[in-house]
């Protein structure tokens, strides 16, 4: 097969490649087992033409797309290096519930080898501390130890301490402690970890006025089962990060489909992120040049 032969056999052509006769005849019998298929097509256009619908394409999805242990998912970094490999490496970030800056942190990587700036948000006085000396010698990083909220003000956040907690469960924090006590069928006795403690308050704008030359490629939220409320929030008519990620494990389903259809609405794509996690990237239409 040449060159010109391998192209339109890759896209389709009609001039492409024809495969040997005996071949062709030896598959034969296997495609008489679509017929039904077919007519069953025809079937449901008419039924549903009869209702007042009308159907532009039906497209075939192989079954082994929907199993899981083959089928591989999009994930936060497929979008990144994407993004860095069209517009440069060093993006800028706002992170909402960073933590600790190294547990489970997906953007930690990024900030280290490709010189990434932006501002970390965290409530949490420990885990802000250990930000702080985390990033101590690196300019391009602001800490900010405050919650978000929709106004500037104090609120109580619940947080768990004790020693006894499993590691993934050390950075759940929360306004609603009936979301922290929601665990307990995992974590014994996690009504006796339970802490309140007064957190600062502040706002979108707030944040965005860190960012430098008024870019924002990245917004990064997990913000226990807060992350919808957190995207509502956003001033989308200011900045348009151009991909987003969040958590959506402690989200409804009401609440997931809620944020898709607000991201959506602003002119992204979206998709799953891994098993726990959304993403939503800006159509390439939109995306600075």
């Amino acid at each position: 097969m040449g060159g010109q032969d391998m192209m339109n056999y890759v896209f389709g052509r009609k001039e492409a490649y024809e495969v040997p006769a005996r071949r062709a005849t030896a598959q034969a019998p296997s495609r008489a087992r679509y017929k039904p298929r077919r007519v069953m097509k025809r079937l449901i256009r008419a039924i549903l033409g009869i209702a007042g619908y009308r159907i532009e394409g039906i497209r075939y999805t192989p079954r082994q797309f929907y199993d899981p242990s083959v089928a591989r998912t999009l994930m936060f970094d497929d979008v990144v290096c994407r993004h860095m490999f069209e517009f440069g490496p060093e993006l800028t970030f706002v992170q909402i519930g960073a933590y600790d800056g190294v547990s489970t942190d997906p953007l930690r990587k990024y900030i280290e080898r490709c010189g990434w700036s932006g501002v970390m948000l965290e409530p949490q006085p420990r885990p802000a501390n250990q930000l702080r000396a985390l990033y101590r010698d690196n300019p391009k990083i602001i800490i900010l130890e405050a919650a978000l909220d929709s106004e500037r003000r104090t609120r109580n956040l619940y947080t768990i301490e004790s020693d006894a907690i499993p590691k993934w469960a050390q950075g759940m924090a929360s306004f609603d402690r009936n979301h922290i006590l929601k665990h307990s069928y995992l974590i014994e006795g996690i009504e006796s970890m339970v802490r309140e403690l007064q957190v600062n308050c502040v706002v979108f704008d707030d944040i965005l006025d860190y960012l430098p030359e008024n870019r924002l490629d990245l917004l990064q939220i997990d913000a226990e089962g807060a992350d919808g409320r957190i995207l509502a929030l956003f001033p989308f008519e200011r900045f348009k990060p151009v991909i987003i990620q969040w958590e959506i494990k402690n989200m409804t389903c009401i609440q997931q489909e809620e944020a898709l259809e607000r991201v959506i609405a602003h002119g992204y794509r979206v998709s799953r992120s891994g098993g726990e996690d959304a993403l939503a990237v800006l159509s390439p239409s939109s995306v600075r040049a």
